[in-house]
């Protein structure tokens, strides 16, 4: 299974050069935003990856229009089984009438 711990992501130079996220008035940035801000991106990543892992799977999987499609096949071909097997015994019946009539 994959790390369910966030993971530290390098902050990029450009942002290290004294920007803050909260630019003018007061609250929002204690200092630690940008840190917080990476831990979120770092689990994004991550998230996007067990999302496209999940897509994946369920792709696999059938879905309603899949399974009707199965159940009306799987119907008409028991009917064409029923019917050749109603066709052989009919045959059959009929040659042992001929063979216990005829036969002698």
């Amino acid at each position: 299974m994959a790390d369910r711990h966030l993971k530290w992501v390098p902050v990029p130079a450009w942002q290290k050069a004294g920007s803050t996220v909260d630019g003018g008035g007061s609250g929002g940035d204690d200092g630690g935003m940008q840190a917080r801000i990476s831990l979120l991106e770092a689990a994004n990543l991550e998230i996007r990856d067990r999302l496209v892992k999940i897509e994946t799977r369920l792709n696999a999987l059938a879905s309603k229009e899949d399974l009707a499609h199965l159940r009306a096949e799987l119907h008409a071909s028991l009917n064409v089984q029923t019917w050749r097997i109603i066709g052989a015994v009919t045959l059959l019946t009929g040659a042992v009438y001929y063979l216990a009539k005829f036969g002698h």
